[in-house]
């Protein structure tokens, strides 16, 4: 059996991110992966159901690791929902095979057989997976609709192996199945090609031609179909032959009837050693979806031959959850019906070893019920453990719920509106006519736009009419105040920009989404200033240094101990060897350039400095790489990493002067630029840690983006040419005075960075310090994602969400709620529109709520309280539809929470309506709580 010394023999779980990741976490990750092993390896599948942001991710990287290396000739597949997560997944899990397993050359080689696969089923470049390839790839892929091409191409080839003479039925067939006779003639699809559609994979076409020779000439149906099943048969072909294979977010295969489940048995039934599901949320499926999932177990290898083993499990699991929620119920019910007195006695009952009799008394009951929950809750366990590994980590979290500035929101305006919904659901009900009542009363609660997109405003006959008309009227009119939750919202949004964080909103309704966006940027007024930016990103102008690093204050302190005097330098600046090598960078005919008067200044401090003997005072420096670059000559031209921004290659100095007359340097800027310390001064602890080309990359996308971000305004009145003192005395105190909100982001950045470099491997640092820098050039301040939205923008607006700069507030529908990592800088979450299913709440807020959150590393800095936890916003109208909804999701929360291993919220102080009663006891709690952990020795399941 698998055990944690063996995997920490093979895995360095911490490596990739080890300043997010402590040692006890990781260990923590390698005993679940353990007890995981152990589960795949008696029954052929298991279920990893950490709560959300616990490190499902990398424990499941270590389980796939230590199969990959025990069988090197087989392959793993990987089932994620969405595109997004698929590159996620690949990202991730190529950084951890390299560096977390020990034998680095055989984690590269694991990380060169990673492959994503798209619905073409090969991987970029039409490029087929190997037999022991690592697969990664979307639920949907064997579930998309056939095109023409596909089933021209299948019934072409089932009719090439079966009547190659006769032309005339194949024609015939053709025009039956809806396709013209040569459309098999076009170029194959590409899923199919003539090695994986032999007869034994094109079987499901002989339907066809059944049916065909029974007379039937509309087979335009029956031929999608069994395409569909030509092609998932060919999917099983083209995947590797896997020694694991993972369903992430497995709650998704909770209905047996949709078309990704169907598609996935199928493809898998028989063809997996192991089989791994990955769910942050295994009870809030209900018992017959969670049972749904466990049947994909039934079809591994290891279950071949003991299907009456495997029922015999799962019904014992389905009698636990079921016995445990009706115990639970039922002590729920006892509790809330005592008084303060009757608790403790309760307490001391239900702690105590006497057996009771159910019923004498108040507190008896309570006490019995409780006992019972015990034993439920031990049954639970005992039918869950074959099945499920589940950790529960505590939360930080702080949420408000309703509107919390209250009726101030609830005008004649936005009330009248509300009223007029209630009006034309209430003639439309009198009418019988009850479709698409609830969506109304969703879509009315969520924004007006989604309001009047919904079916209720369309064509009614009846009473409704005038109701509807009038309403109708009042929005054209633009009468209708403001909707509260809407108004609420932004608000939030605006005050999270003011306060320099960022806010994640979820919606519902896109035309929510769109609105909530729109008077969000409309609040924060003008972004650009044309002429600012001119300022900043004109080198002619002092604008182009200040956003830069001034060497002089960061890279030369720590070689030569202290900024260097501006007397000495404007020596040095007249010296015969300054003077020679003006001449040759300053070209004629061209404005002054302060690009070049900076890096001028900086090359020719660093060269007078360089005295015998420094370099071996300095050996083994860090930033020794850097300083050779700037002593280099052509540092002046190029930049760090000596590459011109203007040809993308070294640009050499000139041999000869190219002035006829010599431009004097400009003194003024030379003092004012030695007395300023630039943004990036107080941020040197992490840039020492890149190397040139990447610290070089780093700070010009950060310029970059800051430069084409709101700055813009606030540098509006500062001129960037004239009088040096005066402007980069303005751009200290806004971008390098301690604490204000430039200088938090500009270290956030830097500190990133520095966490993302910290590999042994200085291709592997570079490939992921670029990545920061890719991430830096989104440039949308509030974006908006939808299920419409470009994968590209996607990919830049979460990428772009995680870096201190934009966007600051993403507004999301629930493409966004699954599997993604946000939480880097933001810690705030507005549920705008909340879902029926708790599940998606826990999802949704998991997305801010993971190992390494903003809120840990506050936490972890000394902050208390609101200042560290997150804050989750649960906005619903009171006397509304709203409320009811709020209601019935928090009461299946409080339900499934107890299941999950956390706290009855029966402990909260503030009870809802449904629960009036005395909070119960910290004890009880504790006790209530069902225990699936990782469990390192073998263990007997029933």
């Amino acid at each position: 059996m698998t055990s944690l010394a063996q995997l920490e023999q093979l895995l360095d779980q911490n490596a990739t991110e080890p300043t997010a990741v402590s040692i006890d976490v990781a260990q923590g990750q390698l005993r679940t992966a353990v007890a995981l092993r152990e589960r795949l390896d008696n029954f052929g599948g298991a279920m990893l159901g950490d709560v959300v942001g616990a490190g499902k991710t990398f424990t499941t990287f270590a389980v796939i690791a230590h199969a990959l290396l025990h069988e090197p000739k087989k392959g793993a597949v990987i089932f994620v929902p969405s595109a997004l997560l698929r590159r996620k997944w690949e990202l991730q899990l190529k950084d951890y095979l390299r560096y977390s397993v020990r034998d680095s050359r055989e984690g590269e080689r694991l990380a060169g057989r990673v492959i994503t696969m798209d619905r073409s089923l090969r991987g970029p470049g039409g490029k087929a997976a190997r037999s022991n390839a690592i697969v990664i790839t979307t639920h949907s892929v064997f579930a998309y609709r056939t095109s023409e091409w596909d089933r021209g191409v299948c019934l072409g080839a089932w009719l090439d192996k079966r009547c190659r003479a006769n032309r005339k039925p194949r024609s015939r067939l053709f025009r039956a199945c809806g396709l013209t006779p040569d459309q098999d003639r076009e170029d194959w699809a590409q899923w199919a090609s003539r090695d994986v559609l032999p007869s034994s994979v094109l079987k499901p076409l002989d339907e066809v031609w059944r049916r065909w020779e029974s007379g039937d000439r509309n087979l335009r149906g029956v031929l999608s179909e069994r395409v569909q099943e030509v092609r998932r048969e060919a999917g099983r072909r083209l995947l590797p032959d896997a020694a694991l294979v993972v369903i992430d977010e497995a709650h998704n295969l909770r209905s047996t009837s949709s078309q990704i489940y169907k598609s996935l048995m199928q493809v898998l039934s028989g063809r997996f050693e192991a089989l791994l599901f990955l769910t942050a949320t295994p009870f809030q499926l209900g018992r017959s979806e969670l049972r749904n999932i466990v049947e994909f177990f039934r079809h591994s290898k290891s279950y071949q031959g003991r299907e009456v083993e495997f029922d015999r499990r799962v019904a014992a699991m389905e009698a636990g959850m079921t016995a445990y929620i009706s115990a639970l119920d039922a002590f729920g019910e006892s509790w809330r019906l005592l008084d303060k007195d009757e608790t403790n006695s309760a307490r001391t009952l239900a702690l105590g070893s006497r057996n009771l009799l159910d019923g004498a008394t108040r507190p008896q009951q309570a006490a019995v019920r409780f006992k019972r929950c015990l034993d439920a809750r031990k049954q639970l366990q005992d039918g869950l453990s074959p099945f499920l590994v589940r950790s529960v980590r505590s939360r930080n979290h702080t949420e408000h719920c309703g509107l919390e500035i209250g009726n101030e929101l609830l005008t004649p305006g936005s009330r009248i509106p509300l009223a007029l919904v209630d009006r034309i659901i209430t003639e439309l009900l009198a009418a019988k006519r009850r479709t698409f009542i609830a969506s109304a009363l969703t879509s009315a609660c969520s924004s007006w736009p989604a309001l009047f997109k919904a079916a209720i405003i369309g064509p009614h006959t009846g009473a409704a009419v005038a109701t509807r008309d009038l309403l109708v009227s009042m929005n054209r009119a633009g009468i209708l105040g403001p909707h509260p939750k809407v108004a609420q919202t932004v608000k939030l949004c605006v005050d999270g920009i003011s306060a320099g964080e960022k806010t994640l909103v979820f919606v519902e309704r896109a035309e929510t989404g769109k609105e909530i966006r729109d008077l969000v940027v409309a609040a924060l007024g003008e972004r650009f200033d044309s002429n600012a930016l001119d300022r900043i990103q004109d080198p002619s102008r002092f604008g182009w240094p200040s956003l830069r690093e001034n060497y002089l204050h960061t890279l030369y302190v720590e070689v030569f101990g202290s900024v260097p005097e501006a007397r000495d330098v404007l020596k040095l600046v007249g010296s015969p060897y300054a003077a020679d090598l003006w001449q040759r960078v300053d070209v004629e005919g061209t404005s002054r350039n302060y690009k070049i008067e900076k890096r001028f200044l900086e090359h020719v401090v660093f060269h007078a400095a360089a005295k015998a003997g420094w370099e071996k005072q300095a050996k083994g420096h860090t930033v020794l790489a850097s300083v050779h670059r700037i002593l280099d000559p052509r540092y002046i031209m190029n930049g760090l990493d000596l590459m011109s921004n203007e040809t993308g290659a070294t640009a050499e100095i000139p041999a000869t002067s190219r002035r006829r007359q010599t431009r004097d340097i400009n003194t003024d800027f030379v003092v004012a630029y030695l007395a300023y310390a630039s943004p990036w001064a107080s941020s040197v602890a992490y840039l020492r840690r890149l190397n040139p080309d990447d610290r070089a990359e780093l700070v010009d996308a950060a310029a970059a983006a800051i430069a084409g971000s709101h700055l813009q305004v606030e540098i509006a009145q500062i001129e960037a040419s004239g009088d040096a003192k005066k402007y980069f005395r303005a751009m200290t105190k806004l971008l390098c005075t301690p604490d204000t909100a430039w200088q938090q982001r500009f270290e956030a950045i830097s500190s990133q960075a520095a966490e993302m470099a910290a590999v042994e491997s200085n291709e592997g640092a570079s490939e992921r310090v670029h990545r920061i820098s890719v991430a830096l050039r989104s440039n949308t301040r509030i974006q908006f994602v939808h299920g419409q939205t470009k994968p590209a923008t996607r990919i830049n607006a979460v990428d772009g969400f995680n870096t201190p700069l934009y966007p600051q507030v993403i507004i999301a529908t629930p493409v966004l709620a699954e599997g993604l990592d946000l939480h880097r800088q933001c810690r705030r979450v507005v549920h705008h529109d909340l879902p029926w299913n708790p599940a998606k709440l826990e999802q949704r807020t998991g997305r801010v709520d993971r190992i390494g959150s903003m809120s840990e590393r506050l936490v972890a800095a000394g902050e208390s309280g609101d200042e560290g936890s997150i804050q989750v916003w649960l906005p619903f109208m009171q006397g509304t539809y709203d409320e009811t909804i709020f209601e019935r999701v928090m009461a299946r929360r409080r339900e499934f929470r107890c299941i999950l291993g956390s706290p009855p919220e029966w402990s909260s102080e503030d009870l809802a309506t449904d629960e009036r009663g005395p909070p119960i006891d910290l004890e009880l709690v504790d006790a209530l709580q069902v225990n699936l952990s990782p469990i390192s020795a073998t263990t007997r399941w029933g």
